[in-house]
């Protein structure tokens, strides 16, 4: 850092400590600072500096001393992206490890012979595409003969479908736990707690993963881990507009999924290497699955310890968080007249990333059944997208964002996205070319991705009122979550009536081209003014009651 970038640093945040010295609880950084040790150390050392050496030399130490906090405070929300980033990983082998486990328990109760006749077929190596389809057809009769179904819940299923249904069934969940326990953290100074809590959890949970013994205790140990991590995020994310001023959420949030992506890529590594060395055993997936567990839980609490505590909103005498979330909710869903273009945003969110999400979690499936993929091949499909993240992410932060709005990015960003499904069906037809083209795919998917990720959560922070950062996070992830289902189930749906692949992989664009209309209509300027008069509202009620508490009426 240069001296100029330094000072205009210092000056920003001295700026901000003034402002919290003399005009009380204000800013996104109010509460958060002021309950800070090291903040208390230098609010504690006002007079005797000012009697000592004067009101100049004490500002100037303890303007240095808040850069300082702040910048530690940056530090713990960069590292817990780096730690968490890990766990979704576990996206790539949980899948596998499931279906795995499902198979064998499904062999087990069938008779010697057909168990015999279906292991000899999954042994056999079929190649992809040219005379082999006839063979494959043939070994797909053979298969569906056979029946391999396990027991999912008292009804019989196919072994291949329980990933999905796992994966839809802790999505419910944690849409369940975003409502109920999302908000949380806004209250009574809970949040730095409640993040530390499912930090642990989810790791230990994670780190159970390593028990592969059978696909439910597999499948208990995601659902549970999924929900945790979900809730992590809400939490996380909440501390975006705490520890950064409004002109430096693009630059920390841009950081934060930089360094998320780069902690993604090396656990992805270590994680695959486990598989590999170890030829794809189950207890295998289940140690690179609990590697993630690990990386987690050490990361994520090291960057807790970093990260402020903040006050949060106290609850009136007598009464529980329930009741207090379940009026808070009310109100916020009363608020969307005075923030029209927050709730806008949120729904175009909600269905841009359907495409895109839709996009990512089908490509391999797209890759080894259209373009035949084999398993190292795909393995480096999937370190590209992590790497072609990082320069994403180094792209919009450090280049485009400096010239370009967040909305406009994002726009940019999922209309990029969209051309991958355009491709997929009118490219990649050449045998001799079609992995490179999907390689290439990759490439720019991943770099549109990371920016849809990372100015989708900037530009929203920058339209969420002070006091409610928690809960609307909550929002932002039921948005994200959702509607996870729609996009898979169309691609379903039109996968059953026409039978082609590509035609449905195309099919997710009609999400992506609606969500881009929506965001047209989000007004930026208009919707900080909204967040900034919402902000004073919740303030002067926090007062109130602040005051009303110490009169001895709550």
């Amino acid at each position: 850092m240069t001296e100029a970038e330094e000072g205009h640093e210092l000056s920003d945040v001295g700026a901000t400590r003034d402002g919290i010295l003399n005009e009380g609880p204000s800013g996104p950084n109010a509460t958060t600072l002021r309950s800070d040790p090291a903040f208390q150390v230098v609010a504690a050392s006002d007079s005797s500096e000012i009697l000592e050496n004067g009101r100049e030399d004490e500002d100037k130490e303890s303007t240095i001393l808040f850069a300082k906090m702040h910048k530690r405070q940056k530090y713990g929300f960069y590292l817990y992206d780096f730690g968490v980033s890990a766990f979704s990983n576990t996206g790539f082998l949980i899948p596998v490890l499931i279906t795995q486990l499902a198979q064998k328990a499904a062999l087990a109760v069938l008779p010697e012979q057909q168990r015999v006749m279906f292991e000899s077929l999954l042994n056999t190596s079929v190649a992809c595409g040219g005379d082999s389809g006839s063979h494959m057809n043939q070994t797909s009769s053979n298969i569906s003969e056979v029946q391999l179904r396990v027991d999912f819940a008292g009804t019989s299923m196919d072994y291949r479908s329980v990933e999905k249904t796992v994966f839809s069934i802790s999505v419910v969940l944690q849409i369940i736990a975003f409502l109920l326990l999302g908000g949380l953290a806004d209250y009574g100074g809970k949040r730095k707690a409640a993040l530390a809590v499912a930090t642990v959890v989810g790791g230990i949970v994670t780190m159970m993963l390593v028990l592969a013994v059978s696909w439910q205790v597999i499948s208990a140990f995601f659902v549970i881990g999924n929900v945790v991590y979900g809730l992590s995020v809400v939490y996380y994310n909440s501390f975006l507009p705490i520890i950064a001023t409004p002109s430096e959420v693009d630059k920390v949030g841009g950081k934060g999924f930089l360094i998320g992506y780069i902690g993604g890529f090396i656990s992805l590594i270590l994680m695959f290497v486990i598989v590999i060395v170890t030829n794809y055993t189950d207890f295998a997936l289940g140690g690179a699955l609990a590697l993630g567990g690990v990386w987690w839980l050490a990361f994520g609490i090291a960057a807790v310890r970093l990260l402020p505590h903040v006050r949060g909103i106290p609850l009136r005498k007598g009464e529980n968080y329930v009741v207090a979330q379940a009026k808070r909710y009310y109100t916020t869903f009363k608020s969307i007249k005075r923030l029209p273009d927050t709730f806008l945003l949120l729904l175009a969110f909600l269905i841009y990333s359907e495409c895109t999400n839709t996009v990512l979690t089908s490509a391999g499936v797209f890759a080894s059944s259209e373009l035949c993929f084999d398993e190292i091949e795909l393995l480096l499909l999937f370190i590209t997208g992590e790497i072609s993240g990082i320069i994403g992410v180094v792209l919009f932060t450090f280049g485009l964002s400096r010239v370009l709005s967040d909305k406009v990015i994002v726009m940019i960003c999922v209309g990029a996205a969209m051309v991958i499904p355009v491709w997929g069906l009118v490219g990649m037809a050449n045998p001799s070319s079609m992995k490179i083209e999907m390689f290439v795919a990759a490439v720019l998917f991943s770099i549109a991705n990371a920016g849809v990720l990372t100015y989708s959560r900037n530009f929203f922070s920058k339209l969420i009122p002070e006091g409610m950062e928690s809960q609307s996070f909550a929002f932002y992830a039921i948005s994200d979550r959702g509607a996870s289902w729609a996009g898979p189930l169309l691609l379903v749906v039109v996968n059953e009536a026409t039978g082609n692949y590509r035609i449905a992989f195309l099919s997710v664009i009609v999400f992506g081209a609606i969500g881009l209309v929506l965001l047209i209509f989000v007004k930026e300027e208009r919707g900080k003014m909204a967040a900034r008069a919402a902000s004073t509202l919740h303030r002067t009620e926090s007062e109130m009651c602040n005051a009303a508490r110490n009169d001895g009426k709550l």
